[in-house]
């Protein structure tokens, strides 16, 4: 008997945790591609509340030496949410006019509305 036949290669070592790590990676986008990944996010309500609250600490802060504009701002979201007949987009362009001088405070708005919305803004 020859000795080629009688060894026997050894099968190639799988690292654990590479794969592990692989099948992790792979789960989450795939999590990350469905079409109702906001319908689905127990935190969602929690997450916009807390992402509201920061942009109006971000805007307050930013109008501290202005206190009348920061009223024409809070008056502003208060009038839309009191009316139906108004577009988020008609509220940034409304926005766009208080927040004049702060391009910053208008770019971070824009994270309030949908893709196709923040389109129509530019």
């Amino acid at each position: 008997m020859e000795a080629s036949t009688t060894i026997k290669a050894l099968p190639p070592k799988v690292d654990q945790k590479r794969v592990s790590r692989a099948k992790i990676e792979k789960e989450s986008i795939a999590d990350m591609l469905q079409p109702n990944l906001l319908d689905t996010d127990p935190l969602h309500d929690q997450r916009d509340t807390h992402y509201a609250q920061a942009y109006l600490q971000v805007v307050r802060k930013a109008l501290s030496a202005e206190p009348d504009r920061y009223y024409r701002f809070l008056e502003t979201l208060y009038e839309f949410g009191r009316s139906s007949s108004k577009s988020p987009v008609e509220l940034y362009s409304m926005l766009s006019d208080v927040l004049a001088g702060h391009p910053e405070l208008v770019e971070q708005f824009v994270g309030f509305l949908l893709p196709h919305q923040a389109q129509k803004c530019g």
